[in-house]
Formats: C-alpha cells, structure tokens, sequence
C-alpha cells in the first residue's frame, strides 16, 4: 500500500512539472511574437501576445513591454499602470540594498551650509540619504566659523554611513596691540583705511568748471581771419605788380583817368587791390573777434565775466587797422 502511495505522488509532481514547463516553453513562444509585432508597429497585437505569455509565465520584463505596447496603442491609463507596477517591484526590490548617508549637526551654527558633492543638502540634515557607493566630498561652512571639509566612503550594501559636522570658531586674525596708537599734535593717527571717529574720509572733489568751448570757437575763426589776410595779402602783391605794369605803358608813368578807363592795366590794379582792402579788413576783424572769444573764455576755476566790445574797422588809402574798444 505504501510503494503504491509514492507512485501516486510522483506521478502527480512529474505531470506538474511537465505542464510548468509546457506552460515556460508556451510563453517564451508568445513573448517572443508579442516582441516581433511590436517592433513591426503592429501593438494590438503585440499586445495580445504579451498579456498571453504574461499568464502563461507572469514576468516584470513581460510586463514593461506591454506597457509600452499600452503607450504606443493610446492606452495611456493601462500604460500608467503597468509602468508603475514595474517601478514600484523595483523600488522594492532595491531598497533594502540600498547604502545611505546621514549627515548630523549637534549644534549648528547660524548660517550654516552643507554641501555634498557641490549640492545644497543643508535641508536634509539629520536625514538617511541613499547614495552610491565611493567616495563623497563634503564641506560645510557658517559666518565667523572656519570650513570644513572631509570625504565620507561608502561601500557594501544595506549600509548606514553616520557624520558629524562640528565648525569652529575663527579665531581673531589680529591680536589687540598693548602699546598706544601714536600721536601727531595731540591727536592719535588713525590707521590707513580709517579716518578716526568711524567716518569715512571726505575726498577733496574738483569743482572746476571745464573751459568754454568758446576759446576753441576763437581759435577757429582768428585762424579763419589769418588766413583770409594772407589772401588779401597775395591780391595785394598782384595789384601792385598789375599797378607797376599799367605805369609802364602810361606818358612817363602817370596815368589819368582817361587811361585808366581806357588801359585794361589800370583797372585790373585797382580791381585787384579793391579785393585786396576787403580781404584784409573782413582778415584783420576776424583775427580780432577769435582773439576776443580766447581771452573771454571762462577758465578753469574761474568765472566768465561778462565783455562788452565794440569793434570798429578802419581803411584809408595807406592802411588799414581794426579798433576794439570794451573790457576784458
């Protein structure tokens, strides 16, 4: 009765296992189409095969790829579902390997900053953080403390890695002197960059007006009127050579004034020392108004006082003058 109870059993455990490995075989086979039709963009399909193999044989692979078959066909909910069974069965399955960080501050001080690996973590103190394995840089720093660095390793996995973040305080750079400050007249100098009292000192401000642009305006126009009297200068020289060449053709040198109207001479002379006089004179009054505008220009550090000029120009048949009369 016994031999043929154990034949019973192992009867049933083999067509067990035959049927789970029927089941194995099934849907690799159904995985398998469900991929191919997924990469031939047929997903409704894809999808059929997968769910399929997925009863056959529950697997998460099967399940992720469903979930993008889901993505791909529009069924966005069943793609949401399915993503996040598979992150949450990973999620669990890694936590507990997971190695963690917990940064403490007994006492920490106003202002203080910690940072791990270049990121802000000050928020996350007294907190286990996961992070990888290998070596983490850490600094923190506070007003009136010094910096701190150090480097926190990790290895293994499941590990809890504990560090504690003490700042000191600076110390004084410079200690107070014994000796008086000295003295110059009865009063103590006061240290450069310290005017004494806690007030800053009072910089010396150039309050000087810049020059007028008269005097540039003077400039231009005497240089204008300079040369406007060298051009009458030259007319004149041509008159006077047209003048000598006329006497030459006249009775003994003396023309009258029937051969002055009637000798081409003549009047190119007298033509050319009438442009001559005018040069000179509008010359001469424009040397004097650029002298004019210089000398009433404003300084520096002064003040422009008013001129009052009268300018009277002069010719007679000898010379000619220019006469300014006001105040400077």
């Amino acid at each position: 009765m016994a031999w043929l109870l154990t034949v019973l059993v192992l009867s049933v455990a083999g067509t067990a296992d035959a049927q789970r490995s029927a089941d194995v075989t099934e849907a690799n086979a159904y995985f398998q189409r469900g991929l191919a039709l997924l990469k031939a963009k047929n997903y409704v399909e894809a999808s059929e095969a997968l769910e399929h193999s997925q009863k056959l044989n529950p697997g998460w692979g099967t399940v992720f790829n469903l979930a993008l078959c889901y993505r791909l066909s529009g069924k966005l909910a069943s793609a949401w579902a399915a993503y996040r069974d598979v992150a949450q069965h990973d999620v669990k399955e890694l936590e507990p390997r997971l190695s963690r960080l917990l940064l403490v501050a007994n006492h920490p001080p106003d202002g203080l900053v910690v940072r791990l690996d270049g990121v802000d973590v000050t928020g996350l103190l007294g907190t286990e953080n996961p992070v990888d394995n290998g070596e983490h840089k850490l600094h923190a720093s506070a007003p009136s403390h010094d910096d701190l660095d150090s480097t926190a390793t990790i290895s293994g996995e499941g590990k809890t890695v504990t560090v504690s973040i003490e700042l000191i305080r600076t110390q004084a750079s410079v200690a107070p002197s014994d000796h008086p400050p000295p003295v110059d007249g009865g009063h103590p100098i006061a240290p450069p960059g310290d005017s004494g009292g806690g007030t800053p000192p009072i910089k010396e401000v150039d309050t000087e007006t810049p020059r007028s642009r008269r005097a540039t305006y003077g400039v231009i126009v005497a240089a204008s009127g300079g040369a406007l009297f060298a051009t009458g200068l030259v007319f004149g020289q041509l008159a006077s050579s047209k003048w000598s060449a006329a006497q030459d053709e006249c009775p003994e040198r003396i023309c009258s004034n029937a051969d002055a109207l009637n000798h081409g001479l003549v009047r190119g002379a007298r033509a050319r020392a009438d442009i001559s006089t005018a040069l000179l004179i509008g010359g001469t009054a424009a040397i004097g108004i650029g002298v004019v505008l210089f000398i009433s220009a404003p300084g520096r550090g002064t003040r422009a006082r008013s001129t009052a000029l009268r300018i009277a120009p002069r010719a007679s048949a000898d010379a000619v003058s220019l006469t300014l009369d006001g105040r400077f």
